[in-house]
């Protein structure tokens, strides 16, 4: 379920590795991972504070899913969403894609 993406909602999130995705207006904008020694909840928090960019800065809502291996997750979730969009990324991944292998730790 997609929450707000407020700093108070994200200081809810996971302290987990796993998967997050990034919304704006409803409209899926940015999926990214943790990587070792990560967690969601700090993910999220530098997403929303612009330290990973304006473009995912700009979102208005999130949901994750937690993981202990988030690639291979993170690859079918952009998957799906290219098999439905023309081959496109959402807008925020796209602007730096790179296709990363199903085991890589790529954010």
């Amino acid at each position: 379920m997609q929450a707000f993406f407020t700093e108070a909602n994200v200081k809810q999130s996971a302290q987990e590795s796993g998967v997050y995705l990034l919304y704006r207006a409803s409209r899926l904008i940015y999926v990214g991972m943790t990587v070792p020694g990560e967690t969601i909840m700090a993910c999220l928090l530098a997403h929303h504070g612009g330290s990973r960019g304006t473009c995912t800065q700009a979102a208005t809502g999130f949901e994750y899913e937690m993981s202990v291996n988030p690639a291979p997750l993170r690859h079918r979730y952009l998957s799906a969403y290219a098999k439905g969009n023309a081959g496109q990324w959402p807008e925020c991944n796209e602007k730096t894609r790179q296709t990363p292998p199903a085991n890589s730790s790529t954010r």
